[in-house]
């Protein structure tokens, strides 16, 4: 759970302790893979390729992932492909 934590924005991590989520909550590399069937490695060189974009990138240089928004930019890219 501390883990999630850390992945959500400031302002949702506030809501969620004290009232409805009002944004999207966000995921480490790590979450995002196992969520959407890809390896950590995999997800990571998508991002350094321009493959895929994560939500934001931490101070500390850490992406974090909206799990939806790689389905949807993956199922663009096959389709583009196709």
């Amino acid at each position: 759970m501390i883990g999630f934590m850390r992945a959500m924005p400031v302002q949702s991590a506030v809501t969620r302790t004290y009232g409805a989520q009002v944004g999207p909550s966000y995921v480490t590399t790590t979450e995002a893979a196992k969520l959407v069937g890809l390896s950590k490695r995999t997800l990571q060189r998508y991002h350094r390729d321009g493959v895929l974009e994560p939500e934001y990138v931490t101070a500390g240089g850490h992406a974090r992932w909206d799990p939806d928004k790689i389905i949807e930019q993956l199922k663009a890219r096959r389709r583009r492909s196709e």
